[in-house]
């Protein structure tokens, strides 16, 4: 047994250089068996407090988390709805189903309507963030705007395609939003034929070379 000053006694745990995560978790362990043993006077008082911390843990853990792909999700209807005009839509609808010809039903991520036309788009949002869209990735997309009878669509995500994904995007008219991971709707930076927004405000026009780090605020206008 090793005693550490001012620790008491601990069997069995030593850490240090060699010492990991299991000797580390054994060391609180007997810190806090001592502290509680120290307080036994007030172990009633002890107890409800540490009680009521476990219930409020449990409670925190029961409540729904909001996922990343959810806000992100968000956040790209919000980039479509503020730059619309750019993409030449009317007006931008949330998440719903659509049946196909081919009689399955599809969930869309969103769905826009083209300026001046009866024809829609298909929304597809993709928070991807270990590599591009691939070819595959885009002409499943591609299958599902046939099949809904779409005009084309709309495909959000934080990189740019890969080769292949960009000849079939542009076969099948379908155009592609760069947004940042990180996106919500209070605060984004997205980019679109060559053009930076950060909220609904265009930034610079920019360069393939071009890196961005500009400072992200609210949806604003500024009447482009």
């Amino acid at each position: 047994m090793k005693k550490m000053s001012g620790m008491g006694t601990y069997p069995h745990y030593t850490y240090g250089r060699q010492g990991g995560l299991w000797q580390l978790a054994g060391l609180r362990f007997w810190q806090c068996f001592f502290q509680i043993r120290a307080r036994r006077k007030n172990g009633k008082k002890l107890c409800e407090r540490i009680g009521g911390t476990v219930i409020e843990n449990i409670e925190r853990k029961n409540m729904p988390e909001v996922h990343s792909w959810k806000i992100y999700e968000d956040a790209a209807r919000q980039v479509l709805v503020d730059i619309r005009q750019l993409l030449g839509l009317s007006s931008v609808e949330g998440k719903q189903n659509s049946n196909g010809k081919s009689g399955t039903t599809w969930e869309l991520d969103a769905k826009a309507w083209r300026e001046g036309s009866d024809g829609f788009l298909v929304i597809e949002v993709r928070r991807r963030t270990s590599g591009g869209l691939k070819q595959e990735d885009i002409a499943a997309i591609a299958y599902r705007i046939l099949d809904v009878g779409a005009s084309g669509g709309v495909v959000v995500s934080p990189l740019p395609l890969q080769k292949g994904a960009k000849i079939v995007a542009a076969t099948a008219d379908i155009a592609h939003v760069l947004l940042s991971p990180e996106s919500t709707t209070e605060s984004y930076l997205a980019e679109f034929m060559g053009r930076r927004f950060l909220g609904a405000t265009v930034v610079e026009t920019v360069n393939a070379t071009d890196t961005c780090d500009a400072e992200v605020f609210g949806a604003k206008s500024n009447g482009v």
